[in-house]
């Protein structure tokens, strides 16, 4: 965030702006509190929407501004790429790597292939896992756990990948599964591939593999609301 105040204080230098106007940028980092968020081209819900967002995603604000209005609010903020998104659905206080929350919360680190258990800042139990390959990768931010299944069939097809190309699957009795996208990533239990890729290689389409015992540990540790933290 401190890299992105600069970086706004030197374009506002190099264009010859007052200084003062950089104290009208918002600036403050938010977690996205619904599903399915849409960014939009304008501040107007007649605008076009350049995509959507996920509930748990961390996003940085660097604007905001009056526009279409919902039951009475017409503040809309601003996000770096240029898009805007209507205030009531971004919460004030997102996350970073290395985030600390009071309470439960899990870390997954991409680069060592672990996640931890963490209360507040320390940790309580790690684990060796699998996330995403190349061209599936596991999401980075901070997200939310939105429901958990116990045992779930896992398709493919759910997520957009016919079973009968290259990458499609049929996973049946996928145990503990915790979801914490609307696009399908979780953590759960992965019992189809060998014990060597935990904690070496990623081999999923974007989820969070455990051996069982772990992802067992994780159902128990965590729950709806339960803050996910993935980072490199």
């Amino acid at each position: 965030m401190r890299k992105l105040l600069a970086a706004l204080c030197s374009l506002s230098m190099a264009l010859g702006v007052a200084a003062v106007l950089v104290a009208d940028v918002v600036a403050f980092e938010g977690v996205i509190n619904d599903s399915n968020v849409r960014v939009r081209s304008a501040p107007r819900l007649s605008a076009p929407v350049l995509k959507t967002l996920d509930a748990g995603q961390s996003v940085d604000v660097v604007n905001s501004a009056s526009g279409s209005s919902v039951d009475g609010n017409n503040t809309w903020y601003q996000l770096p790429s240029g898009g805007w998104v209507f205030s009531g659905f971004i919460s004030r206080g997102g996350a970073s790597n290395g985030a600390r929350f009071s309470g439960r919360w899990v870390d997954v680190d991409i680069s060592s292939q672990s996640a931890r258990a963490m209360q507040s800042g320390t940790v309580v139990y790690t684990a060796a896992v699998t996330t995403g390959k190349p061209g599936f990768p596991t999401p980075r931010g901070t997200f939310f756990i939105l429901r958990r299944r116990s045992s779930v069939d896992m398709d493919s097809t759910t997520v957009g990948i016919p079973r009968s190309s290259s990458e499609g699957y049929f996973q049946p009795n996928v145990r503990f599964a915790q979801y914490f996208t609307n696009a399908g990533d979780a953590l759960h239990a992965n019992y189809w591939q060998p014990d060597s890729v935990f904690g070496r290689t990623p081999t999923s389409h974007g989820c969070v593999g455990m051996r069982l015992g772990d992802a067992a540990f994780f159902w128990n540790f965590a729950g709806i609301g339960t803050p996910v933290v993935v980072h490199d």
